[in-house]
């Protein structure tokens, strides 16, 4: 038996879909979105015997979205009971993560979504990692709507170590995400990426990743996004 928590807290900057440059496809500037978050999760975890563990997480996540120009800031709550239970044992070399729950979204009108994921994983080598996933969860919009968004994604990842400190991860995704509990607009992704990774020392990792997304949003022509990122990553244990 043993406690987990994590804490986190997010910036995000956020255009509108139409953003070509800096103006919208009809001429005007793009209106653009602040948010801040902070996330905890927490919850005991059991261990049975043959490794098995069962993990009762409860995440909080409360946030602010702010329009840089005018409009109200929306400030949002979001409270998460999923059970995890991970096991090595009922797919033979693999790791089974089976989660499920629901999502209580105060800002309409404390309606309940149903959440849940089942990831597969496992070590194809000793130096290659493979994982695969698919989820589905309510997350907040960010864009200053009052609604919330279900989001359903399918990955999956490929990492290669070619050493103790440098990891080569290349991945690839699906997502579907619609507006809840009113559908107002609905969205389409699909992403590749590649990163690399460089550990500094056993807690601080610096990363450099390469992403390219295809979008498709209704009532919006389809457009392509290309993001290269520089991150330092620190975990306290």
């Amino acid at each position: 038996f043993s406690l987990s928590t994590k804490y986190s807290y997010s910036i995000y900057r956020i255009g509108t879909f139409a953003a070509i440059d800096q103006t919208s496809a009809s001429g005007n500037t793009v209106a653009y979105i602040n948010n801040t978050q902070h996330s905890v999760d927490i919850g005991p975890t059991f261990t049975f015997d043959g490794g098995d563990t069962l993990f009762f997480k409860y995440n909080y996540t409360i946030g602010e979205s702010k329009p840089e120009n005018t409009g109200p800031t929306l400030n949002y709550v979001f409270q998460t009971i999923a059970p995890e239970y991970e096991t090595k044992t009922l797919v033979p070399g693999w790791t089974l993560t089976i989660s499920g729950g629901g999502t209580l979204v105060e800002q309409v009108g404390n309606r309940v979504f149903m959440s849940g994921k089942l990831g597969l994983a496992t070590d194809y080598d000793r130096r290659t990692h493979v994982e695969m996933s698919v989820s589905r969860q309510a997350v907040p919009s960010f864009f200053a709507t009052s609604s919330s968004l279900i989001s359903n994604v399918a990955r999956f990842n490929v990492t290669y170590g070619f050493s103790r400190l440098v990891r080569l991860t290349a991945g690839a995704d699906y997502a579907y995400s619609e507006t809840a509990p009113v559908k107002t607009f609905a969205y389409r992704t699909v992403r590749g990426s590649v990163a690399l990774d460089y550990s500094l020392t056993e807690s601080t990792t610096v990363s450099l990743s390469q992403e390219d997304t295809y979008y498709e949003r209704t009532g919006v022509l389809p457009y392509d996004r290309y993001a290269t990122m520089l991150t330092l990553k620190t975990e306290w244990r």
